[in-house]
C-alpha cells in the first residue's frame, strides 16, 4: 500500500510539474491524420501536454523525464503494464465504476453529514474523494471526472502502441469506445477539458491531504490559462461533440478550480491528520463530531492516539511533564473545554482517566477503564435510559437544595436546637451530621452554596456519557458549554470554585468526616493533575460571584465539631445498613449508642425500627412500638399509619386479638374503613371465634369476621385461601 501511495504521489508531482512543458503541435501533421486518429489525438492531448509531447506523434520514444529511461519503464512503474495481457487487465480495471462517486451521485441532495451517516464501511470509499465529489457534484454532473480517466486511458493506449505491445489497428480499436463515450458525454472540448482539469484538482487535493499539508489552489490557477491556450491551439472544431448523454450544465475551465468550503473545513482537517506524532488530532476529531455527529470511522482513529502518562517516580516535575507533552494540546482547547476539564478533574484523576479528552474516549493504555465500565461501577449505569435519569436527578440539584433547606430551617426555627429541628423534619443521622456541616460552612459559601459540586458531577457524567455512547458528542457538549460558562461567571478563580466544590464533597461524603486527613486524597489529586492541567491559567470572570465569599480549598474542608463527632458511630452503623451490610450486631450496637445519647432517639427511630423488622421478633417490635407511642403520635399521619399497620400485624402474630379489637374501636373513622385495618379487625374476630368456649361469644365473633371478610372479598381485597374456604363453608 505504501509503495502504491509513493508511486501515486511521484506520478502526480511529475504530472503537475509537466503542465509547464511547452507543447509541440504540428498542424501539418494533424492534417495527415485520419479522422479516428484526430479524435485520439484530441482526447489525449490533455495528457500529452502534461508531458510536453507532440500531440500528433504516435511513435513516442521518451517522456522528457530523467526518472524514466524508457516508455516501457514508465508503463511498468506506474501502471504495472509489461505485456499485452497486463495492458488489457489495466483497461478492464479502468472500466470499473468509481464507487465513491456513485455513492455521492446516489445521495445527491443530502447534507454532507447525512452522506457520512449513511456509510456503513468507510473503507470501500476514498475519504478524500467523498468530500471532493460532494462539494463539486453540482458542477461535475453525472459523469464526474471520467474525462480524466478517458484521457489517461487513451494516453496509455498510445504508449503501448509506441512500444509495440499492440498494433496501430488495435490502438484505434481499443480507443474507439473511449472516444465515442467522450464525444457523447460532453458538449464540447472545453466541457471535456474542464472535467479533465477537475480530475487534476481532485488528485491535487488528495495529494495534499495525504501529505498532511494545507491545500491552496491559488498557485495552480495558471493551469486554467495553460488549458485555455491548448483549446485555442487545437483545431477542436473539426471534431464534433454530439453531447447526447451530457449534462445540462456545460463546465468552463474556471469551474474546475476546487476550493473546500468553510462549512466542511473540519473534514478537510481530518483528512490531513497525521496520527504518528501526538494527540493534537483529538481536537480535529472533536470538531468532526460537532459538525457531522459521532461517526464510527472517525471514532476508530482514536485507537491510533497514545497519550503519555505521568510517572510519579519520574525526576521531572509535573509541570515539566505538562510543558513537554501537553502544552500544545492545552493551548488548542477552547475556553469552555479548559474550564470543564479542570472543574471535573477530581473524578478523572482518582480513576486514572485521561484528562484532556473532553469526550472521555482516549485511554492511556489497555488497563484504563473505558467510560461504560466506569459508569457501571461508579453509578450503576448500563443503558441510555439510566444515564438520562441520572443526569435529570443531578440537574434537579437535590444536594444544593437540601443544603439551602438546612439553612432556611435553622433561620426559621431560632428557638429549636439542631437535634429538635432534625427530629421535627424526620432527618436521619446523616441529615443531622450534614446539619452541623452546613452551620459551620454557611458563612463561607455565599449564595452559590454547593452548586459547584453538582455542576462538576454533571460535567463528569456528561463526559463519561459521551465516551460511553449514551449521549451524542454534540448534545453533551451543548450542555457542558452552558455549565462551563456558568462556572466562569459564578466564581472568581479556580481556587474559589474548588473551595465550593470541596464543601460539596464533604457534604456528600459526611460518613468520613471524622477521619484524619479525610480530604488528603483530593489535595493530592490537585497536585497530581498538574501534569495535565495548568489550573492557574484558567480564566474566571466572576461577574455573578459573591465578592465577599471568595473561598480557598482549605476553606471548603469541614472540620467536624466535638458535638457532631460523638454521633459518628451511629453514622457508620447507618452506612452499613444503607449498603446492606447490617446484621443483628448492628441493632445491638445502635441500642448501646442510643442509651449513651438518648437525645437523638427520635432521629434514630426509623433506623432502629428498620433494623428490628429484620433482626427482632414480633413481640420485641410490639414492645418497642408501645414504648414509642408518644413519638409515633407526633409524626405525620402517613408515617404514623405505617407503624400502626405494622403494630397490628405483629399483634396478630403474637395472638393479641383482644388488643387489636380494642385498638380498632379507638381508631378514627377514616382508618376504620381502611382495607388493611378492616382486615386486621376481621381476622382478629376470626381467630377469637376459633377459641371461644361460649357459643354465644363464638357466634358474635364469627358473624363479625364473616361480615368483614366478605365485604373485603367483594371489594377485591386479596384473602388467603383458607379464609376464602372458611367463608364459603361457614354455617353462619
Amino acid at each position: 500500500m505504501k509503495k502504491k501511495l509513493y508511486i501515486f504521489i511521484i506520478f502526480l508531482l511529475f504530472s503537475c510539474l509537466s503542465l509547464w512543458c511547452e507543447s509541440n503541435f504540428s498542424y501539418a501533421a494533424w492534417k495527415k491524420l485520419s479522422l479516428n486518429e484526430k479524435k485520439i489525438v484530441l482526447l489525449s492531448s490533455l495528457k500529452m501536454k502534461q508531458f510536453g509531447l507532440d500531440y500528433c506523434d504516435f511513435e513516442i520514444k521518451n517522456l522528457n523525464n530523467e526518472k524514466y529511461s524508457s516508455v516501457n519503464e514508465f508503463l511498468k512503474n506506474n501502471f504495472e503494464i509489461t505485456d499485452k495481457k497486463t495492458f488489457i487487465e489495466y483497461l478492464e480495471k479502468q472500466e470499473e465504476k468509481d464507487k465513491t462517486f456513485e455513492y455521492i451521485k446516489a445521495n445527491s441532495g443530502k447534507s454532507f453529514s447525512q452522506v457520512l451517516e449513511g456509510i456503513n464501511d468507510i473503507y470501500q470509499y476514498d475519504s478524500n474523494d467523498l468530500l471532493y465529489y460532494y462539494e463539486n457534484y453540482s458542477k461535475l454532473g453525472k459523469h464526474g471526472v471520467e474525462a480524466g480517466s478517458i484521457s489517461l486511458s487513451i494516453f496509455v493506449i498510445r504508449l503501448c502502441y509506441s512500444v509495440g505491445l499492440i498494433t496501430k489497428k488495435e490502438m484505434i480499436s481499443f480507443s474507439s469506445p473511449l472516444v465515442e463515450k467522450a464525444l457523447n458525454d460532453y458538449k464540447n472540448m472545453e466541457d471535456y477539458s474542464a472535467h479533465f482539469l477537475a480530475d487534476f484538482f481532485r488528485t491535487y487535493f488528495s495529494m495534499y491531504c495525504l501529505l498532511g499539508k494545507d491545500y491552496d489552489p491559488q498557485d495552480k490557477l495558471s493551469y486554467v490559462d495553460e488549458f485555455k491556450k491548448l483549446l485555442i491551439e487545437l483545431p477542436a472544431d473539426e471534431i464534433k461533440f454530439n453531447g447526447k448523454n451530457s449534462d445540462i450544465y456545460s463546465m468552463k475551465l474556471e469551474d474546475a478550480v476546487y476550493r473546500p468550503s468553510e462549512e466542511n473545513k473540519p473534514f478537510v482537517e481530518y483528512l490531513k491528520l497525521n496520527f504518528s506524532q501526538d494527540i493534537l488530532p483529538l481536537q480535529v476529531i472533536h470538531k468532526c463530531y460537532e459538525q457531522y455527529g459521532d461517526l464510527k470511522f472517525i471514532k476508530e482513529k482514536l485507537s491510533l492516539l497514545k497519550p503519555a502518562k505521568y510517572d510519579k517516580k519520574s525526576i521531572k516535575t509535573r509541570v515539566e511533564f505538562f510543558e513537554e507533552n501537553y502544552r500544545d494540546i492545552w493551548n488548542s482547547l477552547e475556553e469552555y473545554e479548559k474550564i470543564a476539564i479542570a472543574c471535573s478533574f477530581v473524578f478523572f484523576e482518582l480513576n486514572s482517566q485521561f484528562h484532556l479528552d473532553i469526550a472521555n474516549e482516549l485511554c492511556f493504555d489497555s488497563s484504563t477503564k473505558n467510560a461504560r465500565k466506569v459508569l457501571n461501577e461508579s453509578w450503576g449505569i448500563n443503558a441510555n435510559e439510566e444515564f438520562l435519569s441520572a443526569i435529570k436527578n443531578l440537574a434537579d440539584d437535590e444536594q444544593d437544595s437540601a443544603f439551602r433547606k438546612i439553612l432556611d430551617l435553622y433561620n426559621n426555627n431560632p428557638d429549636l436546637t439542631e437535634i429538635e429541628i432534625c427530629e421535627k423534619e424526620q432527618y436521619n443521622i446523616f441529615g443531622l451530621s450534614r446539619f452541623y456541616l452546613a452551620l459551620q460552612l454557611k458563612d463561607k459559601l455565599g449564595s452559590h452554596c454547593l452548586e459547584a459540586w453538582v455542576e462538576a458531577k454533571i460535567i463528569t457524567l456528561l463526559r463519561l456519557g459521551i465516551g460511553a455512547g449514551y449521549i451524542s458528542y454534540k448534545d453533551g457538549i451543548k450542555v457542558i458549554k452552558l455549565i462551563a460558562e456558568k462556572i466562569q461567571n459564578n466564581y472568581q478563580s479556580f481556587d474559589d470554585f474548588m473551595g465550593h466544590w470541596v464543601a460539596g464533597y464533604c457534604y456528600d461524603n459526611i460518613i468520613n468526616s471524622n477521619s484524619k486527613n479525610w480530604c488528603k486524597g483530593i489535595l493530592d489529586a490537585i497536585e497530581d493533575a498538574r501534569a495535565y492541567i495548568p489550573f492557574e491559567e484558567l480564566n474566571f470572570s466572576g461577574k455573578n460571584a459573591d465578592k465577599n465569599y471568595k473561598m480557598t480549598v482549605q476553606d471548603g474542608i469541614y472540620k467536624i465539631s466535638d458535638k457532631a463527632a460523638q454521633y459518628m458511630t451511629i453514622n457508620k452503623l447507618y452506612w452499613d445498613y444503607s449498603n446492606n451490610n447490617a446484621d443483628e450486631s448492628t441493632l445491638k450496637k445502635l441500642i448501646i449508642e442510643e442509651e449513651k445519647y438518648p437525645e437523638i432517639s427520635g432521629i434514630t427511630f426509623y433506623f432502629h425500627y428498620s433494623l428490628m423488622r429484620k433482626f427482632s421478633s414480633a413481640a420485641e417490635r410490639v414492645a418497642f412500638i408501645e414504648s414509642k407511642a408518644d413519638y409515633i403520635n407526633s409524626i405525620d399521619n402517613e408515617d404514623r399509619d405505617y407503624f400502626l399497620k405494622d403494630y397490628f400485624h405483629d399483634l396478630l402474630n403474637i395472638n393479641k386479638c383482644e388488643k387489636i379489637l380494642e385498638l380498632y374501636d379507638s381508631l378514627p373513622q377514616e382508618l376504620k374503613i381502611n382495607e388493611d385495618f378492616y382486615y386486621f379487625y376481621g381476622y382478629a374476630n376470626y381467630l377469637k371465634s376459633l377459641k371461644c368456649e361460649s357459643i354465644i361469644e363464638r357466634d358474635i365473633y364469627a358473624s363479625r369476621a364473616i361480615t368483614a371478610l366478605s365485604k373485603l372479598r367483594s371489594m377485591g381485597y386479596e384473602l388467603d385461601t383458607f379464609l376464602i374456604y372458611y367463608l364459603e363453608n361457614s354455617a353462619y
